[in-house]
């Protein structure tokens, strides 16, 4: 309803926007520090793969060990995919949800001028936000792409009999279900079944989830123009989490993990991880 009345960006977005434009990621880091979290990676080179994992800002410059959990995992899987690194731009998600779609697109055609420079006919995504994004990019594209949650191939892997899972030591996990990815694209069954997967592992619900599950509270631009109330909403889920008695608060969004690991932190656990640094710690 903000977007459609155009009460946004507020200020503290304004910067978002301008970081974006300006840096091609929202956090105002240099372009060429973009791939660093893949160095030493082994990947295809252009024409040896048609699938592109598209890391994503959060990712790349965040928490750069899931997006390299992330090509371990594929390429366990036997889908090694293809990097664009210096030449991925933002996704364009965090413009769109603020109501920026001018710059949206701007963004969002550089990155599909790359992913047509290298051949690909399948993006895979492991940033909710990122995924939602790339699936746009058909409306204003004729560029013929498939695009997948990494959790969507990961499962197939599995159900195919080519990974497995085996964890180093008995674990009680709860997983937090990002909106974007479930509510929001009703990925919801796979990132469980990855985790029920795990020898040693154990998945206790927390009282809202799936199609239930409340928010973390740094979506829709909230932690970036309200920090004081993303604060809180991550309390209150990092509570229901503490509540199950799990060992662990396992999520696959890199705004749920920052969000609800900081809250996590000041409230005394749980700890909270990624879903692919987890499952790579365990192939």
């Amino acid at each position: 309803m903000a977007v459609s009345a155009e009460l946004l960006p507020f200020g503290e977005q304004a910067t978002l926007v301008s970081s974006v434009r300006n840096y091609s990621n929202p956090w105002g880091q240099p372009r060429r520090g973009r791939e660093k979290w893949a160095a030493g990676l082994r990947v295809p080179e252009a024409g040896e793969s048609t699938t592109v994992f598209f890391a994503g800002c959060s990712y790349a410059y965040l928490v750069p060990e899931e997006a390299r959990s992330a090509v371990r995992l594929l390429t366990a899987a036997g889908e090694a995919p293809l990097l664009l690194g210096a030449d991925e731009a933002c996704c364009g998600g965090p413009l769109a949800r603020i109501g920026e779609r001018d710059a949206f697109r701007e963004t969002a055609l550089r990155n599909i001028e790359s992913l047509r420079a290298v051949g690909a006919a399948r993006v895979v995504a492991a940033c909710p936000g990122c995924l939602k994004a790339l699936r746009e990019y058909a409306s204003i594209s004729d560029l013929d792409l498939e695009v997948l949650h990494i959790t969507q191939v990961l499962d197939g892997a599995l159900a195919e009999g080519r990974l497995a899972f085996r964890a180093p030591e008995a674990l009680t996990v709860t997983y937090h279900d990002p909106c974007h990815l479930g509510r929001g694209q009703g990925i919801l069954d796979e990132p469980r079944r990855l985790l029920e997967a795990v020898d040693g592992l154990t998945l206790l619900e927390m009282e809202h989830s799936g199609l239930y599950s409340t928010c973390c509270g740094a979506g829709g631009g909230v932690r970036t123009a309200f920090p004081g109330l993303a604060a809180r909403i991550a309390e209150k889920r990092v509570h229901a989490a503490r509540e199950t008695g799990a060992d662990l608060l396992v999520t696959c969004c890199p705004w749920c993990e920052q969000n609800l690991g900081e809250a996590a932190d000041g409230a005394g656990g749980p700890e909270v991880v990624g879903l692919l640094s987890l499952l790579a710690r365990c192939l």
